[in-house]
């Protein structure tokens, strides 16, 4: 829909917000133009990683993710300690090396990703 955004195969790209703009091409069966299209970095990949993953039930395994996007574990050491604050302030939790928010992080979701340290 308008405004959505979507990553497939390195690519982000985001629809026009304007509904018109956006439903021109449905509407005229014409190919549908992007009000964005990015090439991500892996580290930009590692950040959306761990921003989506942390919705999810499963949660974060950072070693995971930097093995998985080839980068050093090291380079995870301001998000460690910016997971360490969101323990303390019961907006996450750890079970063994995989992170995961509480039902009080989940509700503050959007704003804990703005507050993500970047890594590197």
């Amino acid at each position: 829909g308008p405004s959505a955004s979507s990553q497939y195969k390195k690519v982000r790209w985001k629809n026009f917000a304007n509904i018109e703009q956006w439903a021109k091409p449905l509407l005229l069966s014409s190919v549908q133009e992007y009000d964005e299209h990015t090439q991500l970095s892996k580290r930009e990949l590692a950040r959306d990683a761990i921003l989506f993953g942390l919705r999810m039930n499963d949660g974060i395994n950072l070693t995971k993710i930097g093995e998985q996007f080839g980068i050093e574990s090291t380079s995870f050491n301001r998000v460690y300690e910016f997971f360490k604050l969101l323990e303390i302030e019961k907006l996450a939790d750890r079970k063994k090396d995989t992170h995961f928010l509480t039902a009080e992080g989940r509700m503050r979701c959007d704003a804990i990703a703005t507050e993500m340290p970047e890594f590197g």
